[in-house]
């Protein structure tokens, strides 16, 4: 999966699943990382999460379970 990597004032713990919006006011990714008090972070493009959410109701093989 590929990632947006950012720049922004603010950025750090806490961050996490807030949007990244360009200068048109589009959402373009969400951010799932972000270095403490270091203004970097990665976001995970739309396209991407789209693309999971598609397949968030597909079983998945968990085993015996008890």
């Amino acid at each position: 999966m590929k990632v947006i990597p950012y720049r922004a004032v603010g950025t750090g713990p806490g961050s996490s699943g807030g949007p990244i919006v360009d200068r048109d006011a589009q959402v373009r990714g969400m951010v799932f990382a972000g270095k403490a008090g270091g203004n970097v972070g990665v976001a995970v493009p739309t396209k991407g999460i789209r693309r999971a959410l598609r397949r968030a109701d597909t079983p998945v093989d968990h085993g015996n379970c008890g």
